[in-house]
């Protein structure tokens, strides 16, 4: 029997803090007000008596004003009357910032395994993370528990069995999608970080009084104060999964064997999002809770031989058939309107939407793989699968995609190759590859749509109604076909101390599966076709070096690139292009001939040479319709790693770097044009003239002052401007670890002792963006699908260090 415990101790810290300027204050023009922008006065006491300040350098409080604070008869100088009348120094305060704190993350596992004899041998874990992340009222608690069984009986008859149960509880501040001040729900961090310089977010008061409601420094209390949204919102997320597989095997003979799995999948999902009412975005208070559940079995009974036909070939294979079955079923309730403050019950609002949703699926396989190999350096692998779904129309719901494979390993088949010393080892494959993929239940058909207490008429009497569904069912649709051919080098040199894997690959996606929105004068809005054909080419390179090899001193590096080009060949016909993430001016395409995925939004307006148009008020011209600007799509991802060990220390470190990309950032762009960064603390009071050409053609010589320049033309209105090259560099893991020597435990019960120290995402710079931003591109707000490349205030990355303990007995 042998027990491990791990404990780990990290810090959470913010990874990705703006460099905010602290030479000018809120405003516009470079005079100081309540405006909604920071190109107010400098904070420089030659200004004062000037540009909106008194001679003492002060401003009206923000919270003093006679007005009623909007949607409440109560005045502003009612809720507080002690600001009424007072002075507000015009300085910069501390940085919104200041905001976050240093979570902690703890994470214990203790794992059991033992050898029972006999065949027999029992395995149990259990772990628990608690996180708490760099923003309050965000923490997650984690538990795992797992066993694993395996056993053979006197009958011959094998058991291998393994079961897990996670439960997880989140909890976290809301973070909706947010373009600048007009936030989609309510989002934290888009209330947070463009606070002007001038306004001390970290000590204003946050609610009035009196209502309880949201209060923050602009005249009309147009932004929701991010402590009133620490307090009164959360979002809120329990998941309960369990997963097991049972493998009941049998030796019919000692080159044929009968084997059958059985796989079990359930996941429970309880989420819970609540608002006060009283707040800026949604006034009247929001609750909307949902409960999901997903059950999934996976059966496999399968024939497996293996077996040597004379002295230079030997064949193996497996026969089987595959049942899967996938029910979803869910219920949502929306609940608006809020009566009493506080109480976020849904039989605390006065409005409520109801409805649930079940979803079955059905997947039938039968598969077949054979390989035979000779003298162990030839190898061919032939295999195919037949499968039936359930979710497309009879006809169209059997498919078969076989896939070959060839192996020479030339080191083993010409051994003359390896003298010398320079080549060890040298493996060539060519593989052929098919795959398939469905789409979701229901899509087939078009089906009617269900109201229940639609109508009453004079008489009382309820009417519910049937419509016709907005989704319309396509009968053709088809499942999507892969299919990938790759050519790959696997060696090594010099006495093993250099090891190459060369993967050079061409894959193409057809018929893929993709959500189409139709004209609402169909009678339809939406439908589901085979509607794209893709390419994808690349090359994927790993290569090793081991510098120092020694008995107590060794040093290796690392490293893997990869290159990925996709085109999309072609679209439905009569289709021109498609919007399949973000949104219809402001999203991912699909478009023939151009990279999967480019991005289009509102653009500048350019002439035949590709110069900007400007306007006669000096600022970019709009085009009139949307276009390409910009690929979301990396150039090339590398990695470089080493690893050096002296005797039982060890020292890792990992470095990513990715050529490419372009992003939609309204992070950086916010910031940047509300006058926040660092990069904008220069002198404004010198003119600006943007590089372009006049609508007639001549050089642009228009001055404006900076601030309409960076408010109109870097990131407030056309969206072109808030796009930035994706490239960055990242410091992604570095580690310190140190094993007690074996003599040292040799009379203690201990096997092995390791201190580790560590840190992820320590350091990155993202080149092509405001230096000041501290942006890191692998933040994005698209979540799980194919969108890519767009950012809109979103939840910065975070940096974790701190040390671990591994105890074995």
């Amino acid at each position: 029997m042998e027990i491990t415990l791990d404990q780990s101790f990290h810090f959470n810290e913010i990874a990705s803090n703006p460099e905010f300027q602290n030479v000018y204050g809120n405003g516009f023009q470079n005079l100081a007000s309540a405006a909604f922008s920071n190109w107010g006065a400098p904070f420089d006491p030659i200004y004062y008596g000037r540009n909106g300040l008194r001679d003492d350098g002060t401003i009206a409080h923000p919270y003093d004003r006679a007005s009623a604070i909007p949607g409440f008869s109560t005045t502003w100088n009612e809720a507080f009357p002690e600001f009424k009348g007072v002075r507000y120094p015009y300085i910069a305060y501390e940085a919104p910032t200041g905001f976050f704190q240093r979570g902690q993350s703890k994470l214990t596992s203790l794992n059991v395994a033992s050898n029972l004899g006999k065949g027999t041998s029992l395995s149990a874990a259990y772990s628990y993370l608690g996180d708490e992340g760099f923003v309050p009222n965000n923490n997650l608690d984690k538990h795992n528990f797992s066993l694993g069984l395996n056993t053979k009986l006197a009958n011959g008859l094998t058991l291998r069995s393994t079961f897990n149960f996670i439960t997880s509880d989140r909890n976290s501040p809301p973070s909706g999608i947010s373009f600048n001040s007009g936030p989609t729900g309510s989002s934290l961090f888009s209330e947070l970080f463009y606070t002007p310089r001038s306004i001390d977010v970290l000590n204003l008061p946050f609610e009035d009084p009196i209502n309880k409601a949201s209060v923050y420094y602009r005249g009309d209390n147009g932004i929701q104060n991010p402590f009133w949204t620490l307090k009164n919102a959360n979002d809120n997320e329990v998941v309960r999964r369990f997963f097991g597989t049972i493998n009941l095997g049998y030796d019919i003979t000692d080159w044929l064997r009968i084997g059958y799995r059985l796989g079990l999948d359930t996941y429970g999902q309880n989420q819970r999002y609540a608002i006060n009412k009283n707040g800026r975005q949604i006034p009247d208070g929001l609750l909307v809770s949902s409960n999901r559940l997903n059950y999934i079995t996976d059966q496999l009974l399968s024939v497996s031989f293996n077996k040597d036909l004379g002295s230079n070939f030997s064949i193996d294979g497996l026969v089987g058939f595959n049942l899967r079955r996938d029910t979803r079923q869910s219920t949502f309730t929306t609940s608006t309107q809020q009566f009493v403050l506080g109480l976020l019950t849904h039989q605390n609002f006065i409005n409520h939407n109801n409805s649930s949703s079940r979803s079955e699926e059905n997947q039938l396989g039968a598969l077949a793989t054979f390989s035979l190999s000779y003298k162990d350096y030839l190898y061919l692998n032939v295999q195919a699968r037949n499968d039936w779904t359930s979710t497309l129309e009879k006809e169209n719901r059997s498919v078969v995609y076989p896939s070959a494979s060839l192996s020479f390993i030339a080191s083993e088949a010409l051994p003359g190759i390896t003298k010398g010393g320079v080549v060890n080892y040298l493996k060539l494959r060519l593989g052929y590859g098919t795959s398939a993929g469905y789409p979701d239940p229901y899509n087939t058909r078009s089906i009617l749509s269900t109201s229940t207490r639609v109508f009453q008429t004079a008489g009382g009497a309820i009417l519910n109604t049937n419509s016709v569904d907005n989704q319309f069912g396509n009968p053709n649709l088809k499942p999507e076909i892969h299919q990938e051919l790759e050519f790959g080098v696997e060696a090594k040199f010099l006495k093993n101390r250099l090891g190459v894997d060369l993967s050079l690959y061409d894959k193409l996606s057809k018929d893929l599966i993709i959500g189409l929105q139709l004209d609402p004068s169909t009678g339809f809005t939406n439908t589901t076709i085979n509607a794209a054909s893709v390419s994808n080419k690349g090359i994927e390179l790993g290569v090793n070096y081991r510098i120092i090899s020694g008995k107590n001193l060794n040093w290796e590096i690392s490293a893997n690139y990869t290159r990925n080009l996709n085109i999309v060949e072609s679209l439905y016909p009569g289709i021109e292009q498609i919007a399949f993430a973000g949104f219809s001016n402001l999203g991912n395409f699909a478009i023939p001939g151009q990279p999967y995925g480019v991005i289009q939004t509102d653009r500048v307006l350019r002439d035949d040479n590709g110069n900007p148009i400007i306007n006669g008020q000096g600022f970019y011209q709009a085009a009139s319709t949307i276009g390409i600007t910009g690929n979301p799509n990396p150039d090339y991802l590398a990695n470089a790693g080493t690893t050096v060990t002296f005797k039982g220390l060890s020292f890792n470190m990992l470095w990513s770097y990715v050529k490419g990309g372009d992003i939609y950032s309204s992070t950086a762009s916010t910031l940047y044009a509300r006058g926040l960064l660092e990069d904008t603390g220069f002198d404004r009071f010198v003119p600006v003239i943007v590089e372009g050409v006049k609508a007639d053609g001549t050089p642009n010589d228009i001055q404006i002052t900076s601030t309409t320049h960076f408010w109109q033309n870097t990131g407030v209105f056309i969206s072109e401007n808030k796009i930035f090259d994706g490239t960055y560099l990242k410091l992604r893991e570095v580690s310190l670890s140190y094993d007690l020597p074996k003599k040292w435990l040799e009379k203690s019960p201990f096997g092995q002792i390791q201190f580790s120290l560590s840190g992820q995402n320590l350091w990155f710079r993202a080149f092509n963006f405001p230096r000041s931003a501290n942006f890191d591109p692998e933040v994005l707000s698209l979540g799980v699908g194919n969108g890519r490349g767009f950012e809109y205030l979103n939840v910065p990355t975070s940096k974790k260090y701190g040390a671990s303990l591994r105890v074995t007995f």
